[in-house]
């Protein structure tokens, strides 16, 4: 569909998706992500932990406040978008965030997982 909108002259940034998704990956093949330590900007207010090896940036700050913003927990909607201040991640899965958002240093917390000892991301940029 998506490709045939392209042909016909429709811009891809009007063209937008809807997608469901399943966890099919058994937890024994996923990759196992180290813990680190990651510092958040959420509502102008700077909060720290220490994320548990395997858990995504968002569930570790929903530990620390429950105003952390997320929908689908998926990768499919964006509303856990942050700019990637420091460090480095690797996102699950990305159905939401655009090329231009990605080269802009955004990611979708509720899909990342930190590959460096320390990250910085902001809820606010």
């Amino acid at each position: 569909m998506r490709e045939t909108l392209i042909e016909h002259g429709v811009d891809s940034e009007r063209i937008h998706l809807e997608l469901f998704y399943g966890f099919d990956t058994p937890p024994a093949t996923r990759p196992s992500y180290a813990g680190a330590t990651v510092t958040f900007t959420l509502s102008g207010q700077r909060a720290i932990f220490d994320l548990v090896p395997g858990d995504s940036i968002l569930e570790g700050a929903l530990g620390l406040r429950s105003d952390a913003p997320y929908a689908c927990m998926g990768g499919a909607c964006g509303t856990c978008r942050a700019k990637l201040i420091e460090g480095n991640v690797e996102m699950d899965h990305n159905f939401a965030l655009r090329k231009a958002e990605l080269d802009a240093g955004y990611i979708l917390t509720c899909q990342s997982h930190p590959t460096t000892p320390f990250v910085a991301v902001d809820y606010d940029a």
